[in-house]
């Protein structure tokens, strides 16, 4: 099934009328695994999406704590963006840079933060945002990074997951782990009719984080790793060894701030949560913690940007 409907009446899911998907076609990678087209790719964030603002799980509700709001539609669109592998995750946003450049349209998209509901258009426009940390800019002669002022994007970076899993996975330094994802990096520019791979650009980035942040990372699937510095971090995902009370433990300590006034309230139904659930939730949480002076949540293609090599 590509779109749940041609029209959604339901006023918690998108709304998809007539719609018209260009792609390129240049970019091909061998895989062990099939590769999803464009069509499918953003078929699957769709109906995640409505999943979300749905709140469907059983135990696993959001709802519970105040946590689905209109407020934060921008988050769970990153959280599921986060989710997207290496080459279907590239494939994205070559689709949106290429609508950017044919239509040149995404900056007249305004996102109504007063509904949960999204169209399309709604779901591009806060994807080329949240990938606009990815973007190559052009400024002068020079091609920088982080510009977010600049509408002028000419590429994007991103990082290979699988890469990072094959180079860091016997490595327990954190300076060893930098040096490995620094060429995982690939950097592409585009041409009039395809993207070409181009030598590193460099970024200056400060990210800021606490003694408690969390960065999503790749393990053969998409996972949360818990920082607790000085350490280098706990996967979390649903088959981890971590149990479900570790889980708790770390999100109690981090659950300070008013907007989470319910959750602290009704603690105890976690305890009727998944280990899946409650990696969502902590996933969640830290995004909303996020703040224009700390960071609480860092997304994988940005973490090598955390891990500054003069830092260790």
């Amino acid at each position: 099934m590509f779109y749940r409907s041609t029209v959604v009446n339901n006023k918690n899911k998108i709304v998809i009328n007539n719609i018209k998907i260009e792609h390129p076609k240049d970019f091909i990678i061998e895989e062990k695994i099939p590769v999803k087209n464009i069509e499918d790719i953003i078929s699957d964030l769709i109906t995640n999406y409505n999943d979300i603002i749905e709140d469907k799980g059983s135990k696993d509700k959001l709802g519970n704590f105040d946590l689905i709001n209109s407020k934060y539609k921008r988050i769970y669109l990153g959280y599921l963006l986060d989710k997207i592998p290496y080459i279907e995750r590239s494939k994205y946003i070559r689709f949106l840079l290429d609508k950017y450049f044919k239509d040149n349209d995404f900056k007249d998209i305004i996102v109504n933060e007063d509904t949960l509901s999204a169209e399309i258009n709604e779901i591009h426009k806060m994807a080329y945002d949240y990938f606009k940390s990815n973007f190559i800019y052009s400024k002068g002669n020079k091609k920088i990074l982080f510009d977010f002022d600049n509408d002028n994007p000419i590429g994007y970076f991103i990082i290979n997951d699988n890469k990072v899993m094959k180079t860091t996975k016997k490595l327990k330094k954190r300076q060893d782990i930098l040096l490995a994802i620094d060429k995982c990096v690939e950097y592409y520019k585009k041409t009039k009719d395809s993207y070409i791979k181009i030598e590193p650009v460099k970024g200056n980035l400060d990210i800021n984080t606490g003694k408690y942040w969390v960065h999503s990372y790749w393990n053969k699937g998409s996972v949360l790793k818990l920082i607790e510095e000085p350490n280098l971090g706990k996967e979390c995902h649903s088959i981890c060894f971590l149990s479900k009370d570790e889980f708790i433990d770390y999100l109690k300590i981090n659950i300070d701030e008013p907007i989470f006034t319910k959750l602290r309230k009704d603690i105890l139904l976690l305890s009727k949560f998944t280990k899946g659930g409650l990696c969502k939730l902590i996933d969640i949480v830290f995004r909303i913690k996020n703040n224009k002076d700390i960071s609480y949540f860092v997304k994988f293609d940005l973490l090598y940007h955390k891990i500054n090599l003069n830092k260790y």
